[in-house]
């Protein structure tokens, strides 16, 4: 291999999805959750009794709150709230094994959240009251906003 041609760059080139922000800014806000509630919330990988290994955001030493965050800006669209509900499914599974848990679906945005919660008419929303499962709105940093509404215009395809 001719060296010659090799080139060194700081880092790969932001895919279109990338994900990044959205990911960083999650962590802002668990963290601000956490601040908030008083309780210390870290992201875990929970391995259950069946063997089943569950991802989750932000999780109590005493599992006693359960947290899923969400970092979208601005209303949903078409199937991104796909997520949300597949997060709270994960949280109601969990709940079997910590029937006392604090449920929490964490936003950034009142917008994002809107479908989510009370007065929404929604199904998800009617079910997610049933279910006990927390609406919570946690805004981020002005500098922070803008970098999702960014990274969200380029996922945009």
């Amino acid at each position: 291999m001719d060296a010659s041609k090799i080139q060194f760059v700081d880092s790969l080139p932001v895919t279109p999805g990338d994900s990044s922000e959205q990911r960083a800014a999650e962590i802002v806000m668990i963290a601000e959750f956490s601040r908030l509630r008083g309780v210390p919330l870290t992201p875990a990988r929970l391995v259950l009794d069946d063997g089943v290994a569950v991802q989750v955001d932000g999780v109590a030493p005493d599992y006693s709150l359960l947290c899923e965050a969400y970092a979208h800006q601005g209303p949903l669209k078409g199937g991104q709230g796909d997520k949300v509900v597949a997060d709270a499914f994960k949280l109601l599974y969990l709940a079997r094994r910590w029937p006392k848990a604090e449920l929490v679906l964490l936003f950034s945005d009142d917008a994002a959240a809107r479908t989510f919660r009370p007065p929404s008419k929604s199904w998800v929303a009617k079910a997610l009251t049933s279910f006990a499962v927390k609406v919570e709105v946690v805004p981020v940093p002005l500098n922070l906003r803008e970098e999702l509404r960014r990274a969200q215009a380029r996922q945009s395809r």
